[in-house]
């Protein structure tokens, strides 16, 4: 076994961490910034653009807000509660559970189930997030660029993929 040292591998590494490292200040640097300066700030939808500073008037009178004291320790005691609840459960149903899963093993399966929900409902958002037609991702590739998403374009070129009139009927 041949080991190379790290500053031998530095360069490919920079090199294929960039489109993630620019992704990520993108997605998530800019969203953080921007709102750093509107917490700081009065803004209204009509000054979303332009907002005034205020300095940490915000703060205070977060702080001083009794309703947001209550909606604090209603969420503390909401997700202690929930936190609780779920894990008394899932302890009784391991234990409850555990001789029946050994002798019928299919009823894995079926408890398995409700896990494949959300891979599934994120495929189909990402479908539609994907569209051609009603889709986000398409409309401001065209409005920014002036295309549409490629293989999107390539698909309708492929016979097995193109609907005739006929069909539709």
């Amino acid at each position: 076994m041949t080991t190379t040292s790290p500053s031998a591998r530095t360069p490919e590494f920079r090199l294929l961490a960039t489109p993630l490292v620019l992704f990520l200040l993108v997605f998530l640097g800019f969203p953080a910034i921007v709102n750093l300066v509107y917490s700081v700030s009065q803004v209204s939808f009509e000054t979303l653009r332009s907002p005034q500073l205020s300095g940490f008037s915000n703060f205070a009178a977060v702080w001083n807000d009794t309703s947001f004291w209550r909606s604090v320790w209603f969420s503390l005691r909401f997700g202690a509660l929930t936190a609780l609840l779920e894990c008394g459960l899932g302890l009784f149903l391991a234990i409850f559970l555990s001789p029946l899963i050994v002798k019928r093993s299919w009823l894995l399966a079926i408890l398995m189930l409700p896990l494949m929900v959300a891979p599934a409902l994120v495929g189909l958002m990402y479908r539609l997030v994907l569209h051609e037609f009603v889709g986000p991702v398409p409309h401001y590739l065209w409005i920014w660029f002036g295309t549409g998403v490629p293989y999107l374009a390539l698909l309708w070129q492929i016979d097995c993929f193109r609907v005739s009139s006929s069909e539709v009927r």
